[in-house]
C-alpha cells in the first residue's frame, strides 16, 4: 500500500512539472488555468495509458481536501496547502467519524475551543482510512455547542505529528 502511494505521488509530481496534475487550477496554485473540459479531456487521454492504480488517500487529498481549502480556506491556507495537496506532495486523511457516532456529524463530540490565538481540540476520531500514510488530516470539530447541532462545526487542517495526535489501527 505504501508503495502504491509512493508511485501515485511520483506520478502526480511528474505531471505537476507541466501543470497536468491540476489543469483547471489557476497558475498561482500550480495549475494551467484551463477549463474543466480540458481537464476531462486529459483524464480521458490519460486513462488509455498504464498509470498507478488509484488509492483512497490520494483521492481524499487531491479530490476532497485540496478543493475544500481552495474554496473555503484563508489566503494563507491556500498558499500553503492547495498546490501541495493537488500535487499529492503530502497526503491527507479525513478526521470526521467518531466512536459511538460513526459518520453522523450532527452528533459530533469532538470539541475545539479558542485559547488566545490557538484552537485546542479534544476528542477522538475513528475509521480514518489512510491516516497512517498521511501528513495531514482534515478534522471536523464542534466550535459552538449553543447553536443547532447541524451548525457550529468548523473544519481544521491538523498535522498528523501535532502533540496529542495518535494514529492506531482498530
Amino acid at each position: 500500500e505504501q508503495q502504491l502511494l509512493d508511485d501515485l505521488r511520483d506520478w502526480s509530481l511528474k505531471k505537476a512539472e507541466q501543470g497536468y496534475h491540476a489543469i483547471a487550477l489557476p497558475p498561482e496554485h500550480g495549475g494551467l488555468g484551463l477549463s474543466k473540459e480540458h481537464a476531462r479531456a486529459f483524464s480521458r487521454l490519460e486513462s488509455g495509458y498504464v498509470t498507478p492504480a488509484r488509492h483512497e488517500t490520494f483521492s481524499v487529498t487531491t479530490g476532497l481536501i485540496a478543493p475544500t481549502i481552495d474554496l473555503f480556506g484563508t489566503d494563507e491556507q491556500k498558499a500553503q496547502f492547495v498546490d501541495l495537496f493537488y500535487r499529492a506532495e503530502e497526503y491527507c486523511c479525513q478526521l470526521f467519524s467518531e466512536p459511538g457516532a460513526g459518520s453522523d456529524l450532527a452528533t459530533l463530540g469532538c470539541r475545539a475551543e479558542r485559547d488566545g490565538d490557538e484552537w485546542v481540540i479534544n476528542g477522538q476520531k475513528v475509521w480514518s482510512s489512510g491516516a497512517q500514510f498521511s501528513e495531514w488530516g482534515e478534522l471536523i470539530a464542534r466550535t459552538d455547542p449553543e447553536v443547532p447541532k447541524h451548525a457550529g462545526m468548523t473544519a481544521f487542517i491538523v498535522p498528523r505529528d501535532a502533540p496529542g495526535v495518535e494514529v492506531r489501527p482498530i
